[in-house]
């Protein structure tokens, strides 16, 4: 038996009914023993959240702590973390936007943003979250990072900005912090072709149950996705040890 912590921000809460959903149904995957924790939010991510305590990781942000005090948790002996948290694009999505800027080569209006510039936006925004990964991975346990769903047709942004812009400056995020990931040697699992619809959009049908939510996905897309991870898990810890922090870079 695989005893797997999914850990991360708001988006973990769709993975958790989805979980809950497949237990009832008596459809879990086999030969593993989930945890899956949503920690809140992931506004407070960009900023310290989390110091190293003996071995583990200490969340010291008020909410999170109050969800699980340890990365992994004291009492549990776990042989992989799934993060949702480093492909988060909507904080910095958000920013540009406001902003007003959009980075060299994205096609997207707006006062230009230079490659170099602009991935060093994305990464300053990650920086917690990546140390954290390193430090998980140097630890020995074995990390991935899980997609979080796209935007929906109803994303509030879309009434000042096209879909084709919305898109374009999520994959341009998207992009820097794999390759942040994938220097660290952590792989991602990537949302499945049938999330999306032919536009790149989410489909309607994994909205979020409340329909004033329009950026959570539902226990649907949880569901789905649990089996995906359950499918890749083997490949993933059968990957080797990452480098360390300082040789990635």
């Amino acid at each position: 038996m695989t005893k797997l912590l999914i850990v991360g921000d708001s988006h973990t809460g769709a993975l958790e009914r989805g979980r809950a959903r497949l237990a009832e149904a008596g459809a879990l995957p086999a030969g593993i023993d989930w945890i899956v924790v949503p920690l809140g939010t992931g506004a407070g991510m960009n900023q310290p959240f989390w110091t190293p305590h003996r071995g583990r990781a200490r969340l010291t942000q008020r909410g999170y702590r109050q969800r699980m005090p340890l990365i992994p948790p004291e009492d549990e002996v776990v042989d992989a973390i799934g993060l949702s948290m480093p492909l988060w694009y909507g904080r910095v999505l958000r920013g540009l936007i406001r902003s007003g800027v959009a980075p060299v080569g994205s096609g997207v209006a707006g006062r230009p943003l230079s490659r170099a510039l602009f991935a060093h936006v994305v990464r300053s925004d990650m920086a917690f979250i990546l140390d954290l990964v390193a430090f998980l991975r140097d630890g020995g346990l074995p990390v991935f990072a899980i997609e979080p769903p796209g935007i929906f047709r109803d994303n509030r942004f879309l009434l000042s900005h096209g879909a084709g812009d919305l898109l374009a400056l999520q994959s341009a995020i998207q992009a820097v912090q794999r390759k942040a990931l994938a220097e660290l040697g952590v792989p991602c699992v990537d949302l499945p072709p049938e999330a999306t619809d032919e536009t790149g959009l989410m489909r309607s049908a994994f909205r979020h149950e409340d329909p004033t939510d329009r950026h959570h996905a539902n226990a649907a897309f949880g569901a789905l996705m649990i089996r995906r991870i359950a499918d890749h898990l083997p490949a993933l810890l059968a990957a080797q040890a990452p480098p360390s922090r300082e040789a990635a870079r």
